[in-house]
């Protein structure tokens, strides 16, 4: 008989690690190990009465899983605790009851808000059917600034190209060569459009310090729904074994005024990539030119074949636009759950959804 557990020990954490291990092909179990510190035993706002993780279980055997990552969300003036769902597997046999491991996070979330922004399109239509919204700031659309323009050109033609069959052969005879006399002309394409300013009123910080506390209590209200940016809470998001972080931060008479965090992240293949997961200052405008400027001479330095900047709002995309960034379309899969007033009043005017949402900024 099949039975719906929450976890009760470290000894079901380390079966799970071995479930996820089999079921995801992408990672292997030192991902999971690190992840489950990362949310779990280093999450400042995971205390003992919250549910992290459930599961399924038959004859002592793993067969479905979905975990819980308690944040903090500003809504209404007030810090509220959220939950992000994560890793959502479910083995074949134990499809019939995948259903219950929702409940049980919609239960856990029934008087705050849920996020889920890695959602399948499988799952984005469960979602849909249980209440689930899209985030409203939630774009189609991520703007790209090539560093390295023969790589990047491989990059867009393996995403092309890459389930032929034929692939290898197009790889070494076609692709290499092709991006390496066509990268010029996407060099001056991006030159020609690119309008960055300065960058001498930015530099990477290490840590979140009580400045951040102080340009999150100038600004919080800036939008009635957004995440929480104390420095315990981006310290936290900050510290991940899986990827590493970077916090970019823009000073105005020695003032923090605004910064971005990015992580590095491997692309297709042998690519790397830089990504904006946050980005929060008290002028948008003033403060993202500099911070992408200064973004791109590190990417230089680091090897970093592109940079990805999603659109969080649509003043962010405008800002973008205007510096002469490409864009790209990618969809949308992030979605959020609430109180039904809340819903209906929450709307891309007042509110303000990055990576800090959900799962992708551990994932």
């Amino acid at each position: 008989m099949i039975t719906l557990e929450s976890i009760k020990n470290e000894e079901q954490i380390q079966l799970i690690v071995n479930f996820l291990d089999d079921q995801a092909a992408t990672t292997n179990k030192i991902y999971w190990q690190n992840t489950f510190q990362t949310i779990w035993e280093n999450n400042p706002y995971l205390s003992d009465d919250l549910q992290k993780a459930w599961i399924l279980v038959e004859n002592e055997k793993i067969g479905g899983f979905l975990g819980s990552i308690p944040t903090q969300f500003w809504a209404e003036r007030e810090a509220k605790t959220t939950f992000s769902a994560t890793s959502w597997f479910v083995s074949h046999e134990f499809r019939k009851k995948s259903i219950y491991l929702l409940y049980k996070i919609i239960d856990q979330g029934s008087d705050t808000f849920i996020f889920n922004n890695t959602a399948s399109e499988t799952v984005a239509q469960i979602l849909l059917t249980f209440g689930f919204k899209l985030q409203p700031t939630c774009s189609e659309k991520l703007s790209i600034l090539f560093v390295n323009h023969a790589q990047s050109l491989q990059f867009f033609f393996i995403k092309k190209w890459e389930s032929k069959t034929y692939f290898e052969k197009i790889d070494q005879f076609l692709i290499k060569p092709l991006s390496f006399l066509a990268s010029p002309l996407l060099y001056f394409k991006q030159k020609i459009g690119l309008k960055l300013g300065s960058n001498l009123m930015v530099k990477e910080v290490t840590q979140a310090d009580q400045t951040f506390d102080q340009l999150w209590e100038r600004t919080k209200n800036k939008f009635e729904f957004t995440g929480v940016r104390t420095s315990e809470s981006m310290n936290w998001f900050c510290a991940d074994a899986n990827f590493e972080k970077k916090i970019f931060a823009y000073y105005e008479e020695n003032s923090l005024k605004g910064y971005a965090i990015f992580r590095f992240r491997k692309a297709a293949h042998r690519f790397k990539q830089l990504e904006m997961l946050d980005f929060w200052a008290e002028d948008f405008d003033k403060a993202l030119p500099p911070i992408v400027s200064f973004a791109k001479e590190f990417a230089k330095k680091n090897e970093v074949t592109f940079i990805t900047f999603s659109h969080f709002n649509p003043q962010i995309s405008q800002i973008l636009g205007n510096l002469g960034l490409q864009e790209v379309f990618v969809g949308k899969n992030a979605y959020y759950k609430a109180d039904t007033e809340i819903m209906e009043k929450l709307n891309y005017e007042n509110s303000y959804f990055t990576h800090l949402q959900g799962d992708y900024g551990f994932a």
